[in-house]
């Protein structure tokens, strides 16, 4: 394997691994949100007017975000009745075949939101509700977990291809 390709793969992977490990602790924040929001709700009588929307901005951001790191650490799904069954050569074959599959839906949701984004943020585009928070920033964030997402696909890909020619990279 060029050594390119492994720097790729060994740059990738840490990035990924450690925007996942970072972005979990906004599950943290949302637990904050709502908790503040039922306590003021029901506590109080006093709901907030933003919680229940930024809390799903944030799941979203972490949803998405996220995607490079599960992608990473197996936490896609897969059809585990065979594919735990298979070598890892076998494995490393069928996960390179989908790969082509996979990097078609990411590019064209890569270009899909990129043109999202880009037009929100030249409008300045703000939510209908009656807190109307921006949506710029949580469409520019989805963009980029996709871009994530997609490079990891290709680190993963590369990694197959060396198990498959028989020179498995760590």
């Amino acid at each position: 394997m060029p050594r390119v390709l492994a720097n790729y793969v060994r740059y990738i992977d840490t990035m990924n691994r450690k925007v996942g490990l970072g972005v979990g602790y906004v599950v943290l924040v949302i637990i904050g949100i709502l908790l503040v929001e039922a306590i003021r709700r029901y506590g109080f009588n006093m709901p907030t007017v933003w919680s229940i929307e930024m809390s799903q901005f944030l799941f979203g951001a972490y949803f998405i975000v996220g995607g490079g790191y599960a992608l990473l650490s197996g936490g896609m799904v897969r059809m585990d009745i065979l594919y735990s069954r298979w070598s890892l050569r076998k494995r490393a074959i069928i996960d390179a075949a989908m790969f082509v599959f996979m990097a078609i839906y990411l590019v064209s949701t890569l270009l899909a939101c990129t043109e999202h984004a880009t037009i929100s943020t030249q409008m300045l585009q703000h939510s209908g509700s009656p807190w109307r928070p921006p949506l710029y920033p949580i469409k520019i964030t989805i963009t980029i977990g996709v871009f994530l997402l997609l490079l990891q696909a290709i680190s993963c890909f590369i990694r197959d291809i060396a198990t498959i020619r028989g020179k498995p990279l760590p």
